[in-house]
């Protein structure tokens, strides 16, 4: 364990990054140089091994530019964990209460990211209200949920179509 900034003994938070890409090799060598054992990039993880990283993390970030849903966030929800989004994450949208579960920021805002970060790190008790939240929300999604959805759907578009199995 390191002291922390304000001189007590107690984990300092690190960034895992798990995922491969075309940038690796370049964000490899901007963490060494601005933040030495803080930032430790996994590589690629297959599907199976994700839901102990979501175990193991207190908050988790998906600061995509462009993604049309993010079914990580699904995922980390599921673990009970807070989350933090941007609004180009198509899923934000459903499941990404901002202040409740966790936060939506603009993406490309860094100062903003950094500052979510920051402030969700600061309080565990926060941090387990908004996982508990999160769970709550994710578990509203169920099989009824989705075929009276894809009912409600169909009668939009089939005149005459029920909307319950028994009409």
């Amino acid at each position: 364990m390191k002291l922390s900034q304000t001189n007590r003994l107690e984990p300092l938070p690190y960034l895992l990054i798990v995922g491969e890409g075309q940038e690796r090799a370049t964000l490899e060598s901007r963490a060494d140089e601005a933040r030495p054992g803080d930032i430790r990039f996994l590589g690629f993880r297959n599907q199976s091994e994700l839901p102990g990283f979501y175990d193991l993390c207190d908050l988790f970030v998906l600061a995509s530019v462009d993604e049309p849903w993010g079914l990580s966030i699904n995922e980390v929800m599921n673990a009970g964990r807070p989350e933090i989004v941007t609004s180009e994450v198509g899923c934000q949208k459903n499941l990404v209460q901002d202040g409740v579960n966790g936060c939506v920021i603009p993406a490309g805002d860094i100062d903003t990211l950094a500052e979510s970060i920051r402030t969700m790190l600061a309080s565990r008790e926060t941090r387990r209200a908004m996982g508990a939240q999160s769970l709550r929300i994710v578990n509203e999604y169920n099989f009824e949920q989705n075929v009276a959805g894809l009912r409600q759907a169909l009668h939009a578009v089939t005149p005459g179509f029920p909307l319950s199995p028994h009409a």
